[in-house]
């Protein structure tokens, strides 16, 4: 099996199964990795945060958009 099929499978999991093979994964990395990936993981959070508040969108928005991006 090849890394694009593996990756293919992974994608296709429900939620729940996405979020415990991302901690999985994630806890398989060595702490300066793991450190790093958190980094960029609350950099694209707060871009985000950025955009949305940058565009004067209302409150409803947001949480509507936050919610997409969970799924």
């Amino acid at each position: 099996m090849n890394s694009t099929t593996i990756e293919s499978e992974a994608l296709s999991l429900d939620r729940p199964a996405r979020v415990r093979l991302t901690s999985l994964l994630i806890q398989s990395l060595d702490e300066e990795v793991r450190d790093e990936t958190e980094a960029l993981w609350l950099a694209e959070a707060v871009r985000r945060s950025n955009d949305d508040v940058s565009q004067d969108i209302d409150g409803e928005t947001v949480i509507r958009r936050l919610r997409d991006r969970r799924r």
